[in-house]
């Protein structure tokens, strides 16, 4: 399962240059909504976003998910 270690390497390493939280702006999207979108607070996702910790596990991957979503809306 190569995919998801690489979905979250990637979504580790938006976050570590704030562009995970300039495709959210750009989006238009609020921190409850990304947090609702990946199953947590909004409080983990701003602490996500400032570099307090990092998502783990599922919520990793659904937060990767997004991200690669909101790369793509980005790009059209």
């Amino acid at each position: 399962m190569a995919g998801r270690p690489l979905k979250i390497a990637k979504a580790h390493r938006l976050l570590k240059t704030a562009a995970a939280r300039e495709l959210r702006i750009s989006a238009g999207l609020s921190l409850a909504d990304v947090a609702e979108g990946v199953g947590v607070t909004a409080g983990a996702v701003h602490a996500w976003e400032h570099g307090r910790y990092l998502p783990r596990g599922d919520h990793a991957v659904r937060y990767a998910r997004l991200l690669a979503d909101l790369e793509s809306l980005a790009r059209r």
